[in-house]
Formats: C-alpha cells, structure tokens, sequence
C-alpha cells in the first residue's frame, strides 16, 4: 500500500489506474471478501492522485504544534508545487526522469537527520531551484525556495512566513522539542515541555519562537 512511499511516475488516469491502483486491488481481493479495502483509500503512499476531487494529497507532512504553523506548512508546498507546475526551474519531462528508488534514499535519509540530509544529485536540486555550486543540504535547499518561492508569492505575508523561519533557524518540531527536553528529560522536564506545547497550541504561537 505504501510502496516506496515516492509514487511511481504516473501522468494521467488510466496510467495511475493500472500501475498503481489495479494491482493493490488484487493483492487485497483474497482478504477482503466485503471489498471494503478498494478504490483510492487503498494507495498510502507519500503523494496520492484524489480523482473524486481533482486534487493531489500530500502525505508526508507532520502536524505543527499549531494551526498557524500547518497553514504556513501547506502554504510553502502549493507555492513550491505551483512553481513546478509552472515550469519554472524545470520541464516537465526533466521533472519526470527522476526515479523512485534515489528518491526514496533521500527520504529515508531526512527522516534520519532532517534538513541536514545531503541532496548529492545535483540535477534533482537544480530541478527544485537550486543555483549554488555544490549540492546542497534539504535545509538550504528550503532556504532557497523559501526566498526565490514562498516570499516572492504576491499573497504571501509576513503572518505566513513568520512560522517557516522559525522552523528554518530554529529546526524541525521534533529538532526544538528533542532541545528543549535535554540530553536526559525528567519526567517533570517532558511535563514542562508538553505543557508548553499545549499553550503553544491554544494561543496558536511556534514552539521556541522567538
């Protein structure tokens, strides 16, 4: 159902159809005698096609400990996918030559260390942007599409991008938290910060802002 979790490179309907969902609806058929495990629902991977409402649903990205910072999340990648749509730093038969596996490497390799993951193929950041020499880090990778994307976006104000820079200088959710609890928590210290979290969530503020 998960697949690699990147999907496979799929451009219209009856191609998704047949690569994707037709062969998890046989996998399944022998245990699901009531065909409740069918259509759409079945296909977990990191980006699923929603034809019932013509919309692409983007699975990877964690919740924030606050709205504000989910709305700015999203707001980031439909700037980011909008561009890439738009052809902006690439084609679309550039975009498409990528495949599953190296990318499925990268995002095993951010899970593990987060923006510090080295995108090594230089193509796929230029594909995204990317000017500079060397390959970069994910983390300076969103750097530069935070500039050159988000903040360029004539809707984009300051009450989105407040969130996202302080995701950028001040690291990933998990990174603030993991801080914030020390090398060693005490059950009083994971307290203090869950409830920091919660207030974080009420007041509708980032966690560690500054």
């Amino acid at each position: 159902m998960t697949g690699h979790v990147i999907p496979e490179p799929c451009y219209d309907r009856a191609s998704y159809q047949r690569v994707i969902l037709d062969p998890l609806q046989t996998v399944v058929g022998d245990l699901d005698e009531d065909g409740v495990l069918e259509g759409e629902w079945l296909n977990a991977r990191g980006a699923i096609a929603r034809f019932d409402r013509s919309a692409l649903e983007i699975r990877l990205i964690d919740t924030q400990e606050c709205p504000r910072a989910d709305v700015a999340v999203a707001w980031a990648v439909a700037c980011v996918v909008g561009d890439l749509c738009r052809e902006r730093w690439s084609s679309r038969e550039e975009q498409g030559a990528f495949a599953v596996e190296p990318l499925h490497a990268l995002l095993v390799e951010a899970t593990r260390v987060g923006p510090e993951a080295r995108v090594a193929d230089r193509a796929y950041a230029r594909a995204l942007g990317w000017t500079g020499a060397a390959a970069p880090s994910l983390g300076e990778l969103w750097d530069e599409l935070l500039e050159s994307s988000v903040a360029r976006h004539p809707q984009t104000d300051g009450e989105r991008l407040r969130p996202l820079r302080t995701i950028r200088r001040q690291g990933t959710l998990s990174h603030r938290i993991r801080g914030a609890l020390g090398a060693s928590p005490s059950r009083a210290r994971t307290h203090e910060v869950y409830r920091e979290l919660c207030e974080c969530l009420r007041e509708g503020r980032s966690f560690a802002e500054e």
